[in-house]
């Protein structure tokens, strides 16, 4: 912990000022983020309720937006903070273990409800989570499988979407109706994380990084 945080929060508090916490971190709902402080040394009196992660911000963004269904590439509070926003979330951990050939690709089945996907970073990121993705993303609403989407979806025609207002995709009236292009969502940019000792990992952004090349979409439709 930084030297004298502890004590700056106190005396804070002690003020009467109330103390938030804000991440770009996905993988810890706000539960154990609190408890991380405690073990850690960094506040003792930090409540949930005072932690605002890129998960809670990716929930809240989703909800208002009525979106109800998405496929998500992510692990931990991401879909649990989905989840407890009305939110029905498919692949997640669920899909950590699943595997697939090339030659199986063409048998992938989609779920007509699912209105957007949901990247960040996932330890247990597989060639089926990105290939399942990407073929949501090169779809529309209510399609269910790959055999129907090549003639009728165009990257062009998404991009083209996106720029027809200033804060694109997200901000069509239509957003999340079917037969629309699936929301493409990143909670965050970052390519690398770090970790104790120094050493950086891969991050949640490469994932969105990957999808978009692989789509045609160019980038996501919404950071958070």
């Amino acid at each position: 912990a930084i030297p004298g945080v502890k004590q700056t929060l106190a005396a804070l508090r002690r003020a009467g000022k109330r103390c938030f916490f804000v991440t770009n971190s996905a993988v810890k709902t706000p539960a154990e983020f609190a408890d991380k402080f405690k073990k850690l040394g960094v506040d003792d009196a930090a409540s949930p309720q005072d932690i605002y992660a890129t998960n809670t911000a990716t929930a809240r963004w989703l909800a208002s937006r009525n979106l109800k269904v998405v496929y998500c590439i992510g692990e931990g509070g991401l879909p649990s903070e989905m989840e407890r926003a009305g939110i029905e979330v498919l692949g997640a951990a669920a899909d950590s273990g699943r595997q697939l050939a090339p030659a199986e690709y063409h048998k992938l089945k989609l779920d007509p409800r699912v209105q957007a996907v949901v990247t960040s970073h996932d330890s247990g990121l597989n060639y089926y989570k990105l290939a399942l993705a990407g073929l949501y993303l090169r779809s529309l609403i209510g399609e269910t499988s790959s055999s129907n989407t090549t003639s009728k979806y165009d990257p062009a025609a998404v991009a083209a979407a996106r720029s027809q207002a200033a804060g694109g995709l997200a901000t069509r009236p239509d957003c999340g109706a079917v037969g629309t292009p699936r929301l493409f969502v990143s909670t965050n940019p970052d390519v690398f994380t770090p970790t104790e000792g120094g050493v950086f990992t891969p991050g949640g952004g490469l994932t969105a990084l990957a999808l978009a090349a692989s789509t045609g979409r160019g980038a996501p439709d919404e950071v958070i």
